[in-house]
């Protein structure tokens, strides 16, 4: 049984993948994973206006939307299961 595994890189840097979810196929894992940038840009967005809001003469590239997604890598891994 091959099973695909969704996972997510909350820092590149350091390589810190975990597992999103398990799916029985390929299609399901790049599912969960569109869902969870979804999920993702709207923390992101959220987190930049909050923090322009309270910061505005404040410029950086690390705190542009851009800047905000290169810390994140989402992957698939596929696994093999034997009896």
């Amino acid at each position: 049984m091959i099973i695909y595994e969704a996972l997510y890189c909350s820092n590149t840097e350091e390589s810190d993948y975990r597992t999103l979810s398990i799916h029985a196929s390929k299609k399901g894992a790049q599912k969960a994973i569109k869902e969870h940038k979804k999920e993702k840009l709207v923390e992101i967005k959220k987190f930049l206006k909050d923090f322009k809001d309270k910061n505005p003469k404040f410029k950086s590239e690390t705190f542009t939307l851009k800047g905000q997604l290169e810390k994140y890598d989402w992957s698939i891994a596929v696994s093999v299961l034997r009896d």
